[in-house]
C-alpha cells in the first residue's frame, strides 16, 4: 500500500483495509492462528474484520441484498459500482461471486499502483 489516498477513503476505511490485508495474509500462512484472532476480535466487538460467510442460491442480487451480504451500507456499494470498483450488470443486479472477487483483488491493485 502506498501513502497515496485513493477512492476518497476515510482514515478509518484505510485502516480497516490495511487490517483486512494483514488478516488475509495471516489466513494464508496460519489459518488456526487467524481463527483464534478472529474469535478474540469478535469477543471485543470487532467482527468487521471477519469477512461475512455468505451463501445464496440467487444468481443475481439487488443493491440492498449485495450490501447486506457484504456488511456494507447501500451507499458505499453504490459508490463502488459507480466507480467501477465492483461489477454491476446492465440490469442493475450484482453477481455475488464477481463482486467478492473484485473486492479481494482490490488491495492487490492498490499495491501495484
Amino acid at each position: 500500500m502506498s501513502g497515496e489516498k485513493r477512492w476518497n477513503d476515510t482514515p478509518l476505511q484505510i485502516a480497516r483495509a490495511v487490517a483486512r490485508s494483514y488478516r488475509n495474509e495471516l489466513l494464508a500462512v496460519a489459518p488456526d492462528r487467524c481463527a483464534a484472532l478472529d474469535s478474540a476480535a469478535k469477543e471485543l466487538g470487532h467482527q468487521w474484520v471477519i469477512p461475512p460467510l455468505v451463501t445464496t442460491d440467487a444468481p443475481r442480487l439487488r443493491l440492498s441484498e449485495i450490501a447486506e451480504a457484504l456488511g456494507q451500507k447501500t451507499g458505499t456499494v453504490w459508490a463502488w459500482a459507480n466507480r467501477g470498483v465492483i461489477p454491476r450488470g446492465d440490469d442493475g443486479l450484482f453477481d455475488l461471486a464477481e463482486v467478492q472477487r473484485a473486492l479481494a483483488e482490490r488491495p492487490a491493485r492498490r499495491k501495484a499502483a
